[in-house]
C-alpha cells in the first residue's frame, strides 16, 4: 500500500478509538418469538443497537414491557414528544380480539421519522474519552521471518454466567466455534479464525485460548439492565473486569501477557461471552447488548493490571440466539465486535438523528445486518473498502478507472476491486472519495449475501469526514451525506429491495453513467456493457477498447407471468457486427443458462432478428423459479449473452370457495352435507 494512504488510514484509525459511544452491533432484523408471563408467545422486532433501540410487534407498533414482564401497547404524540405504556396487552395480529383490533387502528406503525424523535427521548450518558488508544491494524502485521507467512496473534476469551444464569456449552464447544478449521456446526461457513483468514487473504490470523465458563458475583441486572433512559446497559465493565479476575485466579500457569501481541503494555482485546440471549435479539431489557468497548474512561480506570499488561479493550457477546432455547449462537456477532477493536466501523447510522436516518448497506456488510446472514453463521464478507482501511489490501489492488478500456474483476474475495476517483485533485493528507466497484458472488462468505453481480458504491473518506462520522463510528449518520452507500442498479436505495442493487443483476442494468462527486461536479467516466458471466464481471470504461456488440434483457413485467408462462423481452443495445441468429435461452436449474447447456440444464427459443424481441415461454409449472436471458450469435461464430433476469411464476388458481347453505334437506329430509357419526348412540354427534 501507499505509505502515505496508510497512515492517513491509521491516524484515521487512531483518532475514531478516542469516540466516547461503545461500539455496538445493530439489531437482529429477524422477527423473534418470546413468551409473555402469562405463557402465551409474541413475535416482536427489535430495532437499532445498544445505544438507542425500541421494540415492536411484527406488524410494527411500538411496545413496552411493564413491571410485571408483559408487552403492552405504546401511545405516541409526535407534536408533544411523549410517549405512553398503556394497560393494553400486546398480542400477535393473527389472533388479536375485535376490541383489541379496534383499539391498535387508534396508534400508527412506527416509522423512520417517528425512530427519530423516539431517539431524541432517550436521556444520553456524557460523552467519553479514552486515555490510551490501541492502535488497530497493527496487531495483524506479525510475519514469520522464516516462512513469511502470517503468525498467529493470540487472543483471550472467557466464557461467564451471571449468578442466577445458566452457560449451556463448554468450552471446548466455542474453541471450535472460534478455531477450528472449516467448521460447520448447525450449517455454519467456518470459524471465527477462518472467517478473518479468508478475508485478509491469510495475513491476519487469529487464534483464541477460551477459558471459562465462570460464574460472575451479581445477578443478571446488576450487569445487563438498561441504565435509567439511556438504554445502555448498566455495568457492563464490572463482568469483563471480574471475567479477567477470575480466568487469571483460575489458570495462573497462563502467561497473559502473550495476548500483547504487538508489545505495548496493553492486552489487544479481551472478548467475554455471557451465557443466555443478548438483548439485540430477544428485546429483553434485562439482557446486555453485545458491543466493544473500553475499561479506561472519562468516567473512571476500571482496567485491570495482569502479568505486566493492562486490560482495557474488551467485546462481549452471549451464548445463545434468539429469545428461547438452548440454540448456540452463530459466530456473527462474535466477528463483528472483534472487527471493531481492530478498527473497523458501522455501516449502520448509530445515532439516528443527525440529518435523519441514514440507510445502510443492509447485508452485504459485516458491519450492517450481513453479520446475521444465514442466522449469524456466514456473516458477509469484508467488503474492498474495509480491506483496504485494514491494510489487506493494498491501494494498487484497486484498478483505477480513467481511461478507454474493457475491464474484468474477479471475486473480491481475491482481494480485486476497482474505483474512479471523484475528487482526483485531492492530497494524500486530505483523504480521498472514490466510487468503488467490487464483484461479490453467493459464494463462501458471501453466499448468503441478497444477489451477486457488480456492486458500486459511493465512498467518502475525505479529511473533514473522516472528523465529523469517521472518527465517531458514524460514517452514515448523516442522512444527507452518507459516507458509504450502495448505488443501487434498480435505483432502490432501501433494505427491503438489497436483491435489486447489484449490476445487472435482477434488473439487467448494464450501464452506470450519471454520477457525481459530493461537491456536485459530474464525472464523465461512464461505465458501459456490464455483464457477468462465470463469476466473473467485466464492463467498458469510456467506451472500451473498441466496439462490443450487447442486448439486454428487459425484466418480465408481472402482468406478463402466469402459473404456466411469461412473456419476456430484449434490446439490442449495439451490434459491432451482423447478426445469425438471436432469441432466448432459460432454466429452472442453472442461474446462468447459456447456449451450451441447452441440451441439458436450459431450452431455447429463436425468434426472428430485430432490434426489440419478445417471446412467450409457456409449459412451465406453477410457483416455479427459472432464469432466462436474451442471446445473439454472432456472423463471427462468437455469442453474446444478455443479463440472467429471475423469474418466478405464478401460484395455481385455487377453486374459488363456494357458499352452501348450513340447514339444507335431501329428499328424504335429512340434513344435506352431514353425517353421523355417533359412537354412544345418542344421536348428537354430527360432523359438516
Amino acid at each position: 500500500m501507499n505509505k502515505h494512504l496508510l497512515r492517513y488510514l491509521l491516524a484515521a484509525s487512531l483518532l475514531a478509538g478516542a469516540s466516547g459511544a461503545a461500539w455496538a452491533i445493530k439489531a437482529n432484523p429477524k422477527p423473534v418469538t418470546v413468551r409473555q408471563p402469562d405463557g402465551t408467545t409474541l413475535v416482536i422486532r427489535v430495532h437499532g443497537d445498544e445505544n438507542f433501540h425500541y421494540i415492536t410487534t411484527a406488524d410494527g407498533f411500538l411496545i413496552q414491557r411493564d413491571k410485571d414482564g408483559f408487552f403492552k401497547y405504546v401511545q405516541t404524540d409526535a407534536a408533544k414528544g411523549t410517549r405512553r405504556i398503556t394497560a393494553r396487552r400486546a398480542t400477535n395480529a393473527n389472533v388479536r380480539p375485535a376490541d383489541e383490533s379496534q383499539f391498535v387502528s387508534t396508534l400508527r406503525p412506527i416509522g423512520t421519522k417517528d425512530a427519530q424523535w423516539l431517539r431524541s427521548l432517550t436521556t444520553r450518558r456524557s460523552p467519553l474519552t479514552v486515555k490510551q488508544i490501541l492502535p488497530p491494524s497493527v496487531t495483524n502485521r506479525q510475519v514469520d521471518a522464516v516462512t513469511g507467512q502470517a503468525k498467529e496473534s493470540q487472543y483471550l476469551v472467557v466464557l461467564v454466567k451471571y449468578s442466577d444464569g445458566e452457560f449451556n456449552f463448554t468450552a471446548d464447544d466455542f474453541d471450535r466455534w472460534l478455531n477450528e478449521h472449516n467448521y460447520s456446526v448447525s450449517g455454519g461457513t467456518g470459524s471465527v479464525k477462518d472467517y478473518y483468514r479468508d478475508n485478509s487473504m491469510g495475513q491476519f490470523v487469529p487464534n483464541f485460548t477460551v477459558l471459562g465458563p465462570y460464574t460472575l458475583d451479581h445477578e443478571r441486572t446488576y450487569y445487563a439492565a438498561d441504565y435509567g433512559g439511556t438504554g445502555n446497559d448498566v455495568n457492563p465493565q464490572a463482568a469483563v473486569v471480574e471475567a479477567v479476575q477470575k480466568a487469571k485466579a483460575d489458570h495462573p500457569e497462563i502467561n497473559f501477557a502473550q495476548f500483547d501481541n504487538d508489545g505495548d503494555g496493553y492486552m489487544d482485546n479481551i472478548n467475554v461471552v455471557i451465557g443466555g440471549y443478548s438483548q439485540a435479539s430477544s428485546g429483553d431489557d434485562k439482557d446486555m447488548w453485545p458491543h466493544s468497548y473500553r475499561l479506561i474512561t472519562d468516567d473512571g480506570d476500571l482496567s485491570v493490571k495482569v502479568d505486566g499488561i493492562t486490560v482495557n479493550n474488551y467485546s462481549v457477546s452471549a451464548e445463545l440466539v434468539g429469545a428461547t432455547g438452548t440454540e448456540m449462537d452463530g459466530i456473527g456477532t462474535f466477528v463483528h465486535e472483534f472487527g471493531h477493536i481492530l478498527g473497523l466501523k458501522d455501516m449502520y447510522d448509530t445515532d439516528d438523528y443527525d440529518g435523519g436516518i441514514g440507510i445502510n448497506p443492509g447485508a452485504y456488510s459485516l458491519y450492517a445486518s450481513g453479520s446475521y446472514n444465514n442466522n449469524s453463521r456466514t456473516p458477509a464478507g469484508l467488503m474492498a473498502f474495509e480491506r483496504l482501511q485494514m491494510g489487506w489490501m493494498k491501494k494498487s489492488d484497486f484498478k483505477q478507472l480513467d481511461k478507454a478500456e474493457d475491464v474484468t474483476l474477479d471475486n473480491v474475495a481475491t482481494n480485486t476491486a476497482a474505483y474512479v476517483d471523484a475528487q482526483p485533485g485531492l492530497s494524500e493528507a486530505d483523504g480521498f472519495e472514490w466510487y468503488v466497484f467490487e464483484n461479490r458472488q453467493k459464494t463462501g462468505w458471501d453466499a448468503y449475501i441478497p444477489y451477486h453481480g457488480l456492486l458500486i458504491y459511493h465512498y467518502d473518506y475525505t479529511k473533514d469526514m473522516v472528523t465529523k462520522y469517521w472518527s465517531v463510528n458514524g460514517p452514515n449518520n448523516n442522512a444527507r451525506h452518507r459516507c458509504m452507500y450502495i448505488v443501487p442498479a434498480d435505483g432502490i436505495d432501501d433494505d427491503n429491495t438489497r436483491k435489486g442493487d447489484t449490476y445487472p443483476g435482477t434488473t439487467g442494468t448494464t450501464e452506470f453513467t450519471d454520477y457525481q462527486n459530493w461537491l456536485g461536479d459530474k464525472l464523465r467516466t461512464p461505465i458501459t456493457n456490464i455483464r457477468e458471466e462465470g463469476g466473473l464481471v467485466s464492463f467498458q470504461v469510456n467506451g472500451g477498447s473498441g466496439e462490443l456488440s450487447s442486448i439486454k434483457t428487459i425484466p418480465v413485467d408481472y402482468a406478463d407471468i402466469t402459473d404456466t408462462s411469461f412473456k419476456v423481452k430484449a434490446k439490442v443495445g449495439h451490434l459491432a457486427q451482423d447478426v445469425a441468429e438471436m432469441g432466448f435461452v432459460w432454466s429452472d436449474m442453472t442461474e446462468e443458462p447459456t447456449l451450451a447447456d441447452a441440451d441439458d440444464m436450459s431450452h431455447k427459443v429463436v425468434v426472428p432478428t430485430a432490434d426489440n424481441i419478445e417471446t412467450t415461454i409457456s409449459g412451465l409449472y406453477d410457483a416455479g423459479l427459472f432464469y432466462v436471458r436474451a442471446y445473439m450469435k454472432m456472423a463471427d461464430g462468437t455469442t453474446v449473452l444478455g443479463a440472467s433476469i429471475p423469474v418466478r411464476t405464478e401460484h395455481k388458481v385455487l377453486q374459488a370457495p363456494v357458499q352452501l347453505m348450513f340447514d339444507e334437506l335431501d329428499d328424504d329430509g335429512s340434513l344435506s352435507r352431514w353425517r353421523v357419526v355417533d359412537q354412544n348412540n345418542d344421536n348428537n354427534t354430527w360432523v359438516y
